[in-house]
């Protein structure tokens, strides 16, 4: 009874061992400094097991790790081979040890692990004999190899090419006509400008088409606007009221001032107030428009305070 008892576990063993290997090696055992090692890991399980290993750069004992090649799978026999390829190399003289370790096998669905371990492999690295009695030599010069026949006619061609592009460069850019310089129209004078501005809102006809507040809004504007550039004084920010007092001290001619005033009060109502005037005020404010800028042409300068001419 006992006997067999043995022989079963026996070949239980067996069968495990057949089942799943795992074992790991090198091409050599001998290599020179900054020589590539090649190092294998052979693995066999049954199909429905999934492999784990280490991380490997963990145990390599001095060595770098180069590359790592794509596994390389087959089936055999019911089973999956494997082989891991990795890259590695040393760059200190002396045996280096590449740890070996368990490797995993685990089947999930069966809630089974099996273990195999992998024994570690042992290298030297060696460094480069160097004969110390030789005598010292030159580094030989660079050699010159010639030119083949393919590769002397590709340069001509492509020297060629060039002087055919610079060529036509140089006959379209000879030929080329010169562009028409286009007359650099003279400046519109502000006068006329302001004077224009005011004949497209005559066209607009808004206070007709009872745009009342938006015709008064438009028409003060663009003599502020005026102001600001014929008189140089912030018209757009300033009241009726700094308008009126900065365009008395400062201009010679006073009906401008009277006529601004009159102008802008007027619009004042219309805006602030709410007051509808009669067809024949918006007709005047009109008029008073261009009388204003008719009034301001022979206006050289901007006006200034009484303050400023004191200070002068």
């Amino acid at each position: 009874m006992v006997r067999v008892l043995i022989l079963l576990v026996m070949f239980s063993y067996y069968g495990f061992a057949q089942d799943f290997s795992a074992s790991a090696g090198v091409d050599s055992g001998k290599y020179q400094v900054g020589d590539y090692i090649t190092y294998k890991i052979k693995l066999t399980h049954p199909k429905e097991y999934k492999y784990r290993i280490r991380e490997l750069q963990k145990g390599l004992g001095g060595l770098e790790l180069i590359s790592t090649s794509s596994p390389v799978q087959a089936e055999e026999n019911g089973k999956n081979k494997v082989e891991l390829i990795y890259t590695l190399a040393g760059y200190d003289s002396g045996y280096k040890t590449i740890q070996g370790g368990d490797i995993l096998f685990i089947n999930n669905a069966k809630q089974d692990t099996q273990r195999v371990t992998v024994d570690s492999v042992l290298v030297f690295i060696t460094t480069v004999q160097v004969d110390t009695a030789a005598e010292i030599k030159d580094i030989n010069a660079p050699r010159t190899i010639p030119m083949s026949f393919a590769e002397i006619m590709m340069w001509a061609g492509i020297v060629l090419l060039i002087l055919v592009i610079a060529y036509f460069l140089y006959r379209y850019f000879s030929r080329r006509e010169v562009k028409e310089v286009k007359p650099v129209e003279p400046e519109i004078p502000v006068d006329e400008r302001a004077l224009q501005k005011l004949a497209e809102l005559e066209n607009k006809k808004l206070w007709q088409n009872a745009f009342i507040k938006e015709y008064h809004t438009e028409i003060t504007e663009i003599i502020r606007g005026y102001f600001e550039e014929k008189l140089k004084i912030p018209a757009l920010e300033m009241t009726t009221g700094e308008i009126y007092s900065s365009l008395s001290s400062g201009l010679k001619d006073q009906r401008i001032p009277k006529v601004t005033e009159e102008f802008l009060n007027n619009a004042d109502l219309v805006k602030f107030a709410k007051f509808v005037p009669l067809a024949g005020i918006n007709e005047e404010m009109m008029n008073q428009a261009r009388r204003i800028v008719e009034l301001c042409k022979t206006e050289k300068e901007g006006p200034h305070t009484k303050k400023d001419s004191g200070n002068a």
